[in-house]
């Protein structure tokens, strides 16, 4: 495996119950909020995403000294947090979100999110491929070309002009 590829994974979050509270922009802006958050602060790269109405997926590395977990756990625990209030102010019930557990009240996002690493060029190109595939899935039928949608890198792939900062190209690693 290459130094580049080390610390690099795909990882899928989801929401708990698979609930559609993604819905609106405001609520993906949470996300990418973020996101931008970590990558500022030096934590991580990201390399593709999609913000789908109920998971998102990440090519990301994570930076040295850093644990995966640890940089995941901060990312859910503030956006649930986040897109709880947003719910609140925009009326919609979080009971679906109520959790028996003793070190919380509510779960937004569905426990031991899927993170794989990448170890090659090939393998990280095919799953940012998925990645920027998903909005136009027979289930979402969100666009018609990938690269319209905006809570995405597609665009950034297909165009090189993206306003994410936290966004850079896998041709870089």
């Amino acid at each position: 495996m290459s130094k580049y590829y080390e610390r690099l994974y795909f990882t899928t979050c989801t929401i708990n119950r698979w609930k559609h509270v993604m819905k609106t922009d405001e609520r993906k802006i949470i996300i990418t909020d973020s996101l931008q958050f970590l990558f500022k602060e030096g934590s991580i790269q990201v390399f593709a995403f999609v913000i789908m109405p109920n998971h998102i997926h990440l090519v990301w590395q994570i930076k040295e000294d850093i644990r995966l977990s640890l940089v995941q756990q901060r990312l859910l625990k503030f956006t649930a947090y986040k897109i709880k209030d947003a719910m609140r102010k925009d009326g919609e019930s979080i009971a679906a979100f109520h959790s028996g557990r003793r070190d919380r009240n509510f779960q937004v996002w569905q426990d031991r999110s899927l993170s794989k690493r990448m170890i090659t060029h090939r393998i990280a190109c095919q799953k940012i491929n998925y990645i920027h595939g998903n909005p136009l899935q027979k289930q979402w039928n969100l666009i018609e070309k990938a690269e319209d949608y905006r809570f995405s890198s597609a665009s950034f792939y297909e165009t090189g002009e993206t306003e994410w900062k936290f966004l850079k190209h896998i041709d870089e690693l």
